[in-house]
Parts: structure tokens; sequence; C-alpha cells
């Protein structure tokens, strides 16, 4: 495996204002480069909300699985084993442990997120079908006020801030979808900055997974 899936512990959680949590150290030196240098970036498209959305949006993207099977293009090798691991019933059991939902792998969608200077996502708490989502990153020499940090919220007000999440390789955040569970993304701020990160979304199955 790619992912040390050891370094998932409870002890990461914290379950204030909602359940998330931050973990980190998940990829060696040696996977986590070339992961970065094989993000298939070319492949991504860029999505914008439309009027009426639940919130405001500008992000490069692709899904490159679906309910448990590949889709797009054909994916690097070491990115189809990532793939591969987040998509295995260890991890996915993992995940329910951790988060305290029912996790399936059939009802899981990953996608290749980028976030360039000025792209960011407003406050929201993510559409009533998601379970959990995980965000795995893929920045290498960010510093602080590089912006594109993810955002734990205590409100809809997107400067009421609990704790930012930076996105550095290796590490990943998770969380928990509920009423309350408010989060932004930060703009990066630095010019040639890219956000780049694997997006995973545990979904419900009620009555038919949609994820």
């Amino acid at each position: 495996m790619i992912i040390k899936d050891g370094l998932f512990r409870p002890a990461a959680v914290s379950t204030y204002p909602f359940t998330w949590a931050r973990f980190t150290g998940l990829f060696d030196a040696t996977a986590g480069r070339a992961l970065v240098e094989q993000f298939p970036s070319d492949e991504l498209e860029l999505h914008t909300s439309s009027v009426g959305s639940d919130k405001e949006y500008s992000v490069r993207s692709l899904t490159v699985s679906q309910d448990g099977k590949l889709t797009g293009p054909q994916l690097p090798q070491v990115w189809r084993q990532l793939v591969d691991d987040i998509q295995s019933s260890n991890f996915t059991t993992l995940i329910g442990r951790l988060s305290g939902t029912a996790t399936r792998q059939d009802c899981c969608e990953i996608r290749l997120t980028e976030y360039e200077r000025s792209y960011s996502m407003s406050p929201h708490t993510d559409r009533d079908d998601k379970l959990v989502t995980l965000v795995l990153y893929l920045m290498q020499n960010w510093q602080p006020g590089d912006g594109g940090e993810l955002v734990i919220l205590r409100s809809a007000a997107e400067q009421d801030v609990h704790a930012m999440i930076p996105p550095t390789i290796g590490s990943c955040a998770m969380i928990v979808r509920s009423p309350s569970s408010w989060h932004r993304v930060a703009a990066p701020t630095r010019s040639g900055l890219h956000r780049r990160a694997l997006l995973v979304h545990f979904t419900r199955n009620e009555p038919k997974c949609e994820c």
C-alpha cells in the first residue's frame, strides 16, 4: 500500500464543532514525490458554481473512480495504486470506524482537484447524501501565508474560524457530514501555486447510491 493506514488514529479525531480530523505522514518521501510528479493536471477541467447553488466555488477537477470502478482517462500506475488503496475493504472499514459512519466500497466517489490562485469554495456543510469526506493533500513547499487551507468553521460565517488545515503533502483532512459541519476552502494566494489534492466522498445508500 502507498497509504500508511496505521497513521489514521482515533486520537486525531475531534468532535468540536463537529466530527473532523487531520492525519499526517501518510506517504513516504518516494511515494509522495511520485504522486506529485505524475499528477495528471492536464486532464482536469474547470468547474464553477451555478446560479442557485448552495455554495460558490471555482475548482479544476476530474472524477477518477465512481462506485468502486475506475472512470475517466488512464491513470499513472502510482495513482491507480493509491485509488486501489482507498477503495480497499480494510481502508473503507477503517474510515467507517474512525468517522462512526457506515462506509461502503460501492458508495464512494474519488476525484482529483486543483485550486489555482484566487480559486476557492465558500462555507458549506456538504450535501445530505454524503457521510464522510477525505482530502489527501499533495502540495510540496507550502508555506504559511500561501493560502489553500481547509477552514473548519463554527458556523456559516466565513470568519468564524475554529481551525485551519494546511494542505501539506502527506496530510489528510476528514469531515463527517452533519447540519453543523461548516467548512470552506481558502484561496491560494501565491502566484503559480496549485493546491492539489485527492478528494474522497463516501455516501449513503438510501435508497440508491448516487456518489
